[in-house]
């Protein structure tokens, strides 16, 4: 007879303690950023990952996932934990322990994958003989109906797996996907999309990373190299913005890029003459921006920041501006419709 408490993930089962960089390499000609090619996002190649082959992370992952094996198990414990998928007494009622069952995630609307190593781990973690076919990597395009990852474990894995694999794969797709209509919109323009560090506590570099799965470019977000100056620093200090710069360089280290808000021409004049590396024009008009960018000069990077509707995207991407920072890939993306269709056998 199953009960409550039976069906406990397995230990230990994800220590290769594999290190993998946050940080997409660097385009040699911008030095700050880099951009996913559009051809890598459009992969179909299927891998499997059984308990003899395959990761949950694919071997030529060009996005950086950005967790080692030891997070990535300590991620997914805490998310199962916090789902009760430890004492799931609906699965036990349900199921025998050893009955073995096909379960596929399929997709219900057209998007950009993000999360699958995540989902692949969760079921890994129950059933450590699982076996999986991933269709559609990270990165990769689906359609209405397309099948993401095929499944076949035993039936409580899937089961008490299920809530915690489809909600991390819905919530990253769904920057994903948001993030490539950004992308799109700006496509011919220099200007790059980027995310903010707007982000759900806990979960900032998976969101980054979903955001690069979309085609955003990234940068170095480690506080010790980057100090961004934001607008309510300029307002503790009277909005006087040679003191900041001049003051953050004397605390940080030499090789520190500075960034700092700013809200009007003026204070980009300031800014460019006190020696920063980026400018973030923060609630400006396409206009502004343009002037904004003919000040920098090619002398600092520019970077439109805050509400940037998508219909309005372009437009500041035409007034020459380099980067284009988002806050609604990660504030407001709705979660891409994904499903677990499950078979008893």
């Amino acid at each position: 007879m199953t009960t409550p408490g039976m069906f406990e993930p397995e230990e230990g089962r994800f220590h290769s303690d594999r290190r993998r960089s946050i940080e997409p390499r660097r385009n040699s000609d911008r030095g700050l950023e880099s951009q996913i090619p559009r051809s890598s996002r459009d992969r179909r190649t299927s891998r499997a990952v059984t308990p003899q082959t395959g990761a949950a992370v694919a071997e030529d992952d060009h996005l950086g996932f950005p967790l080692s094996d030891r997070q990535l198990e300590a991620c997914l414990r805490a998310a199962l934990l916090e789902d009760g998928a430890y004492h799931d007494i609906a699965t036990a009622a349900s199921v025998l322990s050893a009955r073995r069952a096909h379960a596929t995630i399929v997709a219900r609307q057209s998007g950009i994958l993000a999360g699958v190593p995540l989902a692949v781990a969760a079921f890994r973690l129950f059933d450590s003989n699982a076996a999986l076919r991933v269709d559609v990597d990270d990165g990769g395009r689906v359609t209405d109906g397309a099948p993401v990852v095929r499944i076949t474990a035993l039936s409580h894995a899937i089961l008490s797996a299920e809530r915690v694999a489809l909600n991390f794969l819905r919530h990253l797709s769904g920057i994903a996907t948001l993030t490539a209509s950004y992308v799109e919109a700006v496509r011919g323009t220099s200007a790059r999309i980027v995310d903010t560090w707007k982000t759900t506590p806990g979960l900032r570099e998976l969101e980054h990373y979903a955001a690069r799965a979309g085609g955003a470019s990234g940068m170095k977000r480690d506080g010790l190299d980057v100090v961004h100056i934001r607008d309510s620093h300029l307002t503790a200090m009277n909005r006087d913005v040679a003191m900041v710069v001049r003051r953050a360089r004397d605390l940080a280290s030499d090789h520190t890029r500075i960034e700092i808000a700013c809200r009007s021409p003026a204070e980009v004049r300031s800014a460019v003459a006190a020696g920063v590396d980026a400018v973030l024009l923060d609630g400006m008009t396409p206009s502004h921006v343009r002037e904004c960018v003919e000040i920098a000069s090619s002398r600092v990077y520019t970077q439109v920041t805050g509400d940037v509707r998508l219909d309005a995207v372009r437009s500041f991407a035409q007034a020459g501006v380099d980067r284009i920072a988002v806050d609604a890939l990660t504030q407001r993306a709705p979660a891409l419709d994904l499903e677990l269709e499950f078979e008893s056998v």
